[in-house]
């Protein structure tokens, strides 16, 4: 049988302890460097995350105020394109007023001298008034005188035969 030497198993204990220390403390190392190096990066990312954020909302904020600017130079090109297109019917409609007015006014001076004109032909219109009520009278006369004549007629007939 063998013999078995304390002392020996204390170093190989010894030795394997130490390496197991020595492994669990490059453990340590590695993973408090894995935990420096993401605390270093969180904390390179974080004095980065404000400057891109900043970036960010510039740019949106840029883009915004185009937009807003196209917006409003939208609105203006339409209130002048409104505006130049009411000036034209303002124009158009300012014709046509014209014309109507002289129109009117041609009517008006053709009216004024139809009124004339009656007004010269009244005592010709009176006189042909006067005319018609003689022929009138004289008609009925006329009948009067006719029925008067062939009661004379048939009065004067039997003296005649």
């Amino acid at each position: 049988m063998e013999e078995i030497n304390l002392d020996d198993t204390k170093e190989e204990t010894t030795d394997s302890q130490s390496t197991d220390n020595n492994t669990e403390k490059k453990e340590h190392v590695v993973s408090s460097r894995a935990r420096s190096t993401s605390a270093a990066s969180t904390h390179q990312i974080q004095p980065d995350l404000p400057y891109i954020q900043n970036l960010r909302l510039k740019s949106s904020i840029q883009d915004l105020m185009e937009k807003t600017a196209d917006v409003l130079e939208s609105e203006m090109q339409n209130g002048y394109n409104d505006l130049i297109l009411l000036q034209q019917m303002n124009k158009v409609t300012g014709q046509k007023y014209d014309n109507l007015s002289k129109k009117q006014n041609q009517v008006h001076e053709e009216l004024m001298a139809m009124k004339h004109q009656y007004e010269q032909f009244q005592p010709y219109l009176r006189q042909l008034d006067e005319i018609e009520t003689s022929v009138e009278q004289f008609s009925t006369m006329i009948g009067h005188l006719d029925e008067y004549t062939k009661d004379l007629e048939k009065q004067l007939m039997p003296y005649l035969k």
